[in-house]
C-alpha cells in the first residue's frame, strides 16, 4: 500500500496505514474538530488536513470524495 503524507510517498502494509490513521483520528478528536483526515482508493492512502466549521460542510465534502470512489476517514465533534 502506498501512503501519501505531506507531499511524500511511503510504502507500508495495512497495519502501518491503520496505525497512521489512528494517530490522525486521535489528534482531531482531541482538538474536537470536524475533519477529513484521510481518503483511500486503489491501495493508496492520502492523508488530509481538511477541517470544517460544521459537520454538515464536512459531510458534503466527504460525499464528494465517496462519489469519486474514495473511502473517507473523518471525525466530527
Amino acid at each position: 500500500m502506498l501512503i501519501h503524507i505531506n507531499g511524500n510517498i511511503y510504502e507500508g502494509d495495512r497495519q502501518y496505514a491503520d496505525a497512521i490513521l489512528k494517530v490522525a483520528k486521535e489528534k482531531y478528536k482531541k482538538e474536537r474538530s470536524n475533519a477529513i483526515y484521510g481518503v483511500e482508493k486503489n491501495d493508496m492512502l492520502e492523508m488530509k488536513r481538511e477541517t470544517f466549521l460544521s459537520s454538515k460542510l464536512m459531510q458534503e465534502k466527504a460525499a464528494e470524495y465517496r462519489k469519486a470512489g474514495f473511502k473517507v476517514y473523518s471525525v466530527s465533534r
